[in-house]
This record gives C-alpha cells, structure tokens and sequence, in this order.
C-alpha cells in the first residue's frame, strides 16, 4: 500500500492506469495464444479487414 495525498495524486493514477493496462495487455495475449490467433497472418488479417469494411458499407 501506498499513500495518496494531494502532492502524489496524479503521478500515483498515472501508475495505476498503466499497470491496468499491462493486464489488459496480457490478458488479450493470452488469449491470443489459447485462440491459436497469435498465428494469423498479415494476409489473413489484411483479408478480415477488407471483409468487414465491405459489410459495413452494405
């Protein structure tokens, strides 16, 4: 535990919302692996893109 005052407020939150998203991070890794995602090619990923834009237009 650390204490929060006045004079550490903003530099003890700047902490704080990076080491949440150092989890968030981790997490989507993670499950990227799980997935077997983290193995999607670049071609793959440039084709969903291409895909989803089209139905958006629709």
């Amino acid at each position: 535990m650390t204490p929060v005052n006045s004079e550490n407020l903003e530099e003890t939150m700047l902490a704080f919302r990076r080491a949440r998203a150092f989890q968030a991070l981790s997490s989507i890794h993670r499950e990227a692996i799980i997935s077997g995602k983290n193995e999607i090619t670049q071609s793959e990923i440039e084709k969903e893109i291409k895909t989803v834009r089209r139905k958006r237009k629709g």
